[in-house]
């Protein structure tokens, strides 16, 4: 078994808590950050879409969309989260890609 493996069934709560994070106004920019981060983090573990399900969330879809008024380096961190997240989806990617946002 595969270290990654051993996310799986962790994943549904690390992403509770990212949800949780992001939906706090109170939470900071290096919070969020981290919160973005993981998403990729998780995205990137599983490229061949095992967590597909869960990734495909509004909220996930949303969050990685939404523009705050972030500094450079924590709207980096959400493109490559956003990039990350679509190539492990590997049709939504094909899809999506036309349609994502581009950051200014």
């Amino acid at each position: 078994m595969f270290v990654a493996q051993l996310l799986v069934s962790h994943a549904p709560a690390i992403l509770e808590l990212v949800q949780k994070v992001l939906a706090d106004d109170n939470s900071g920019e290096p919070s969020d950050k981290l919160a973005f981060g993981a998403i990729g983090d998780l995205a990137d573990a599983f490229p061949n879409g095992e967590l597909k399900p869960l990734l495909l969330a509004e909220w996930i879809a949303t969050s990685l969309v939404s523009r705050k008024g972030y500094d450079k380096e924590t709207k980096t961190t959400v493109k490559w989260a956003r990039e990350v997240r679509y190539s492990s989806l590997p049709f939504l990617a094909r899809v999506c890609s036309l349609s994502r946002p581009v950051d200014g």
